[in-house]
């Protein structure tokens, strides 16, 4: 099986070089039933526990804050 690239194409796409042609890459992958193409990214906070009880007291409905104040 040939992925129609030049050897030196192979060689810049195993060493990590940034700019690439992404048909070729594409062709690449192709040969291993996979393409290149947009992700969404999603973004991960990072929180402390305090903020997390904080933000759990803030989901709680109105009426649990009525019962916590007739204790």
């Amino acid at each position: 099986m040939k992925a129609g690239v030049c050897l030196w194409f192979i060689r810049d796409l195993e060493q990590g070089k940034e700019t690439l042609r992404l048909n070729k890459v594409n062709q690449v992958l192709q040969l291993f039933g996979h393409q290149t193409g947009p992700v969404l990214r999603t973004f991960h906070i990072i929180v402390s526990w305090r903020e997390k009880a904080e933000i759990q007291l803030h989901k709680r409905p109105a009426s649990w804050l009525m019962q916590d104040e007739n204790r």
